[in-house]
């Protein structure tokens, strides 16, 4: 079996407003034909299905809605590191 280098998955709530961002970019990503080695899969907002969606790709990308500082709609690339380091104020699924 031949994996893709890169998976996108979408993570989010399409019922709670921007929280769907992530679902969105993958539903129109979808919609599009996608270059060699490129796969994209909607999580929701349940990340315990993330294990599942993995078949070996090389890279990983999650696209979700995240609080911060920056301007509404801006894009920021973050790696494990910036990732674990970001603040929690409560338990949510997203720290998983």
């Amino acid at each position: 079996m031949t994996h893709s280098n890169l998976l996108i998955v979408g993570l989010g709530n399409t019922l709670m407003a921007d929280d769907g961002l992530g679902i969105e970019v993958v539903r129109r990503l979808s919609a599009r034909p996608l270059p060699e080695g490129l796969r994209v899969e909607e999580a929701g907002s349940d990340v315990l299905v993330l294990a599942g969606l993995w078949q070996g790709e090389r890279e990983v990308w999650f696209v979700d809605a995240l609080l911060g500082s920056d301007p509404v709609g801006s894009i920021q690339e973050l790696d494990h590191e910036k990732l674990l380091a970001l603040p929690q104020r409560h338990a949510t699924t997203h720290q998983l």
